[in-house]
């Protein structure tokens, strides 16, 4: 008789147990159940787990079956945490604060960051411009290089308004964070 693999004798494991083992707090809604995705910060629920055992996040994009749960949670590899939930590897108590919600919540600190120091720079042109426009005369070229700056700086609020927190994330990591001085 074939020996199964480690992920064969994982298969029937639903993630919710490896979520409830793990410490998160589940809250059923009709066949499925939900939690705060702890692989990123969040105020509402968007971790679901549904009833063939699979889990997914509709905020950070993440999924799968209870081995790659345990993998994200612990900061593991799928192998590992294969053998883990086998009771093949060695087992701990689960860290309140996995390496991958430490990460996130830099990632999210930094974009945050990024974000704030944007829409306070783009606010700073608006008002300037709009003061500038108080004290000119209406239909000079100094008066409408004010408006042209004022209307520059509304797009770039628009712009900011319109990213959302994956957008924000990359844009935080493309662009250099400019300072807030």
């Amino acid at each position: 008789m074939k020996e199964l693999s480690v992920f064969a004798r994982c298969r029937g494991i639903p993630a919710r147990e490896v979520a409830r083992r793990e410490g998160l707090v589940l809250r059923p809604r009709g066949s499925r159940h939900w939690a705060l995705c702890p692989l990123h910060g969040e105020k509402t629920p968007s971790l679901m787990f549904d009833e063939q055992g699979r889990w997914h996040c509709f905020g950070c994009g993440r999924g799968g079956d209870a081995v790659a749960l345990l993998s994200a949670l612990r900061g593991i590899s799928p192998l590992e945490a294969a053998r883990q939930l086998a009771g093949e590897g060695p087992q701990h108590k689960a860290d309140p604060r996995p390496a991958g919600r430490a990460q996130a919540l830099k990632l999210k600190a930094r974009a945050d960051a990024w974000y704030a120091a944007r829409w306070e720079a783009a606010c700073r042109e608006k008002l300037e411009a709009e003061a500038l426009q108080e004290a000119l005369t209406p239909g000079t070229p100094a008066f409408w290089q004010a408006l042209a700056r004022q209307s520059l700086a509304e797009t770039r609020l628009d712009a900011l308004m319109a990213l959302g927190p994956r957008d924000r994330v990359h844009a935080a990591l493309t662009q250099e964070t400019p300072s807030t001085s």
